[in-house]
Order: structure tokens, then C-alpha cells, then sequence
């Protein structure tokens, strides 16, 4: 048995291969192209993604603030109810004043007397508001306190 000839596709295919050294400066300018396309759109994805997540963590310390200071009301006396204006960090613990360079949230709290006159119990609206420095991205939660 003898071995057929190479098909002379594949002599030629073979040819073009050895003698085919580098890419032509048309295939790379496409490629860096493309590879250039990709890269900004990445990098205005990651700041969109920054944004998104800077804001998502603001919500979410502000929204525990505003739970303890909640709690905080319902379970203080009426007597010891005041308005007030707090300071926080960044991860929601209280401040002692404003001035404290970790100061990041400002909440102020506000208690008013109200009545309805289908109930001669005396209420109180509890107004809490909490804004992150530098921001105008306020939350704000309203309870109503009956006293017991």
C-alpha cells in the first residue's frame, strides 16, 4: 500500500502558514481598537458602580440611624423628650458634638404634641431626619407616640 498525495488544499494552506510571520498593521489597529472600546466603557462602568455603592451605603447607615433613634423615643419617658440634633460616623455610633472630624450624618430630631379629636389621649409626632455631610440625600421618618 502506498500513501496517497497531499490534497493540494493542504500544501497551499501549509505554504501560506510558513510564510505568514506577524499580524498586518490593519488587524492591529482593529484590535486596538476594539481593546480601547472596552476599556472605557469598563472604567465608566466601575465609577457608575462607585457612585451606586456610595449611595447605597449612605441609605443604609441612614436608615439605622434613624431605627435607633426611633427606638430611642419609644422607649424614653414623655418628660425626657426633646428636640435634639445629633451627630454620627460613618458606620452610625454617636458623637458628642459636630465638630468631631469622623462626623458624618447630622440627625435632628424634633417632638411635637398633637390631638385628634377622636381620642382625648394626647399624641406625640416623633420627626427624624438624617442627612450625610455633603449631601442633600436626607432620609426622614415620622412615629407617633401614645403615651401609655
Amino acid at each position: 500500500m502506498t500513501a496517497s498525495p497531499p490534497h493540494p488544499d493542504t500544501a497551499r494552506r501549509q505554504r501560506l502558514e510558513e510564510t505568514r510571520q506577524a499580524f498586518s498593521l490593519v488587524e492591529v489597529v482593529i484590535a486596538m481598537g476594539i481593546f480601547s472600546f472596552a476599556i472605557v466603557a469598563t472604567f465608566s462602568l466601575i465609577g457608575q458602580s462607585f457612585k451606586s455603592y456610595s449611595s447605597a451605603i449612605n441609605d443604609t447607615v441612614s436608615r439605622q440611624i434613624m431605627n435607633q433613634l426611633a427606638a430611642n423615643a419609644q422607649q424614653a419617658r414623655l418628660s425626657d423628650l426633646t428636640n435634639s440634633t445629633n451627630y454620627f460616623d460613618n458606620e452610625g455610633n454617636p458623637l458628642a458634638t459636630s465638630t468631631d472630624a469622623m462626623s458624618v450624618y447630622t440627625a435632628i430630631v424634633t417632638f411635637t404634641q398633637a390631638t385628634t379629636p377622636y381620642s382625648s389621649t394626647n399624641l406625640y409626632s416623633v420627626n427624624i431626619k438624617v442627612t450625610p455631610k455633603n449631601t442633600n440625600d436626607a432620609q426622614q421618618t415620622t412615629l407617633i407616640l401614645c403615651p401609655q
